[in-house]
């Protein structure tokens, strides 16, 4: 094979990949109802989401359960929206989620003191977090939010 010819091949197949990665973020929103996996992981039948912008206690951890079960209580019957913004390395779509009335899935578990704002990918909700930690909403009232991220490290 000539080296033009593999150099032409290398070329096509990263055009395709920068424009599927391009494509991504322009994905179309959807709506449906999703059964929740935890406090941070939606499942819309086969497709997992996970909630953009947030660190939720992993089931494993004694607070797993609670942030699962506010997620629960929250979505119980409603139809959502996604917005797509990502995909992550276990190829869940990071997204945006409401619900019908417009209120971000994502703040709400960080106001309500269910989940950190997980700021390694942005900032959008640390301020809500502060405000959530000074007024002891959810979690923060039994001494504070676990951390995920500690947790998943150390198992």
């Amino acid at each position: 094979m000539s080296s033009i010819l593999i150099i032409a091949l290398v070329g096509l197949f990263a055009l395709g990949f920068i424009a599927s990665k391009a494509c991504w973020g322009s994905e179309k929103s959807f709506s449906g109802r999703a059964y929740v996996i935890d406090g941070d992981t939606l499942a819309f039948g086969d497709t997992r989401v996970r909630l953009f912008g947030i660190d939720a206690p992993e089931m494993g951890q004694t607070q797993g359960s609670s942030a699962k079960y506010f997620l629960l209580n929250a979505v119980r019957g409603q139809t959502l929206t996604v917005r797509p913004i990502d995909t992550d390395h276990y190829g869940r779509i990071i997204a945006k989620v409401a619900l019908p009335d417009g209120t971000d899935l994502g703040e709400m578990m960080v106001s309500q003191g269910y989940a950190l704002a997980y700021t390694r990918f942005g900032r959008d909700y640390a301020t809500t977090q502060r405000r959530a930690r000074r007024a002891n909403a959810g979690l923060w009232a039994s001494g504070g939010i676990q951390d995920p991220a500690s947790y998943r490290h150390a198992n």
